[in-house]
Order: C-alpha cells, then structure tokens, then sequence
C-alpha cells in the first residue's frame, strides 16, 4: 500500500538498571478515506514500530516521502495484535516546504 511517512526515529539508551532500551517508530499516513465522524476531519496519523532493514530504508530517504510499504501483525503486550512495518520501498519525496514556508 502507499503511505505518506513524515517521520521516522529509532533510539537505543541504557534504562534506569543500565540495561539496552531499544526501539523505533515510524509515523505516516495511509491511503484511507478520511475521517467521517462529525467531530473530527481529516486523515488519521498512524505510528509503528518497523523491522530493521525497514527502518533503514526509510531513513535513507528524505523525508516525508511517498513509499509503497507492508505491513505486519504479530502477537504484541498481553496477546493483543500489534502492527509493524516489514518492507518500505521508496517512490519519492514530497517537499512539504513551499507548502508551509519553511526555508534551509
């Protein structure tokens, strides 16, 4: 499916008993319809973890970008499903900039 990724971060920091804390997120937005409720609009962001060679995929772009991703289901805390990014394949940038007067 194609989604618009606009954020991606991955951390590894020792926790307060000094062992590894690691992890990452990856926020985007799917091609769904938009919201039709009458107290909200818009599209939905989503945010998942994603596997490694996922993950450094989207980092490698710039971002936000177009991707065409997978994604997929595993048992997550106390069994309930959980989602995660298993393959992003970037199609393109999209250069949000102009659109909100940001400059370099």
């Amino acid at each position: 499916m194609k989604a618009l990724v606009f954020h991606a971060r991955a951390w590894n920091f020792p926790g307060k008993d000094g062992s590894p804390v690691i992890g990452n997120a990856v926020s985007y937005l799917e091609d769904m319809l938009p919201a039709t409720d009458p107290n909200e609009a818009g599209l939905a962001p989503m945010s998942v973890t994603a596997e490694d060679a996922a993950l450094a995929e989207v980092l490698k772009a710039k971002l936000p970008a177009l991707f065409d991703i997978e994604i997929g289901r595993r048992a997550g805390k106390l069994g309930k499903p959980a989602s995660f990014l298993t393959r992003a394949k970037f199609l393109q940038s999209v250069p949000v900039e102009a659109l909100l007067g940001a400059s370099k």
